[in-house]
């Protein structure tokens, strides 16, 4: 306790401030004669709850199994979420990197759902997080960041707990990536664990993911345009290939992404698209 006078830190035992004698003891029935924030206030402004859930960990939280079973930790509070961030694994077993990245073993996932969107935050093999943002009325989930840190991590919890406007910022920018992302053409191919995926050529680059009714619906691999350095066509006999080579600004390297597609239409519309779309970069 305080001296509203002249601001000695003083004991609850105290009636009168030893310094400057004023009384306490109306300043002691304040305090303790304060109530305690009515029902009907508490209806009236109800505290955030988000349905939270867990994927890939133990029981506990604490360890990491990769098991797609859902743990459903019912509605939390933002200090409670906070909680449960904190105590989900921060990095893989160097044994289960290798499953993780084929997609044998699924990764730390925490899903926070309320009326108005959900949010995704996926812990990454190199530590960071990959975060995406869902709004229910759109029916679409967009990238918000690939490489999160735990503390921005946080600040976007925060956010979806406490930012009314956040949804409408992330209609607009859905709205903005799905005429940005629009697919131009893509093909669909096999990949070395025998899943049909699709390279597709959008408005501002290339991705390969899947396409659903027109749409690209989700993607592992995008890379912009203006990062692309050379895409190389090899026409084959029972399939052909595609390689793309592109600059990566965080490592400063030349990558590439190979990919063999079997149908000759689709291999030879797809380079069509590309000489339209990025003249210059196409070989083969």
């Amino acid at each position: 306790m305080y001296c509203p006078k002249c601001g000695t830190q003083l004991d609850e035992e105290f009636d009168f401030c030893p310094v400057c004698g004023y009384d306490l003891r109306k300043v002691k029935e304040k305090i303790y004669s304060k109530k305690p924030m009515s029902n009907e206030f508490r209806v009236k402004f109800p505290e955030t709850k988000c349905t939270v859930s867990v994927v890939g960990v133990s029981e506990d939280l604490r360890k990491y199994t990769g098991k797609g079973v859902e743990i459903n930790l019912g509605s939390l509070t933002l200090e409670d979420t906070l909680k449960v961030f904190s105590q989900l694994p921060t990095e893989y077993p160097k044994k289960d990197i290798k499953d993780l990245k084929k997609g044998k073993k699924v990764p730390v996932t925490l899903t926070l759902d309320r009326e108005e969107g959900t949010l995704f935050v996926y812990l990454n093999p190199d530590r960071t997080y990959m975060v995406q943002g869902g709004v229910r009325k759109l029916e679409t989930a967009f990238d918000i960041s690939y490489n999160a840190s735990r503390e921005e991590v946080q600040k976007i919890i925060r956010r979806f707990y406490t930012d009314k406007n956040i949804f409408n910022e992330w209609s607009e920018q859905i709205k903005g990536l799905k005429e940005s992302r629009r697919v131009l053409f893509y093909a669909s191919f096999l990949d070395d664990d025998g899943v049909y995926k699709d390279i597709c050529v959008l408005n501002d680059g290339i991705a390969i993911g899947r396409v659903d009714n027109g749409e690209l619906i989700g993607y592992e691999f995008f890379c912009p345009y203006e990062l692309v350095k050379e895409i190389k066509f090899k026409k084959g006999w029972l399939s052909s290939g595609v390689e793309i080579r592109y600059r990566d600004p965080e490592k400063g390297k030349t990558r590439k992404v190979e990919v063999s597609i079997g149908n000759k239409d689709e291999y030879y519309g797809l380079k069509s698209t590309l000489e339209k779309v990025i003249p210059g970069k196409v070989r083969g």
